[in-house]
Formats: C-alpha cells, structure tokens, sequence
C-alpha cells in the first residue's frame, strides 16, 4: 500500500467530536472530554473553481447599469431645469 492510500484509509477511520473538536479512532462512541457522541470526520469538499470571465462580465454590466442610471438622472435633471 502506498502512502497515498494509506492517508486515505486513514482518514476513513477518523472520528470527531462536533463540540470540541477532537479526534478517535473508528471504534470510539463517545468524546472523552465532554461526553459526546462522535460522528464521522467529514469528507473533505471538493473546490469548485471560480469562473473569472462570468465574475468579469457580472462586475462589468453591474457598472454599466450604474452608469446608465446616473446618466439618465443627469439628463432628466438637465432637462427638467430647462
């Protein structure tokens, strides 16, 4: 077994308390220091990679909506002082 699989088999096997946070073993039922019920440690969640180009148009047509709106302002009041 490599020490790959080894880390993995190991995580597998991990408990966690979900108050203070400790870690047993598989076999452990309840925390040593507060009494509670372990649960298994969570899977680690996969990162969902940030898409930059939609983050870019998404940041741009929020300015360009501003703009638009502050334009418009500018005009009506132009128009409305005339």
């Amino acid at each position: 077994m490599n020490m790959a699989e080894n880390n993995m088999t190991e995580e597998k096997n991990i408990k966690v308390c979900p108050v203070c946070g400790l870690e047993y073993s598989e076999k452990a039922e309840f925390c040593k220091k507060c009494e509670t019920v372990l649960i298994d440690k969570p899977k680690s969640e996969a990162k969902v990679p940030t898409d930059y180009k939609r983050l870019f148009l998404m940041v741009l047509y929020t300015f360009l909506f501003i703009g638009f709106i502050m334009a418009l302002y500018y005009i009506l009041g132009w128009m409305m002082a005339r």
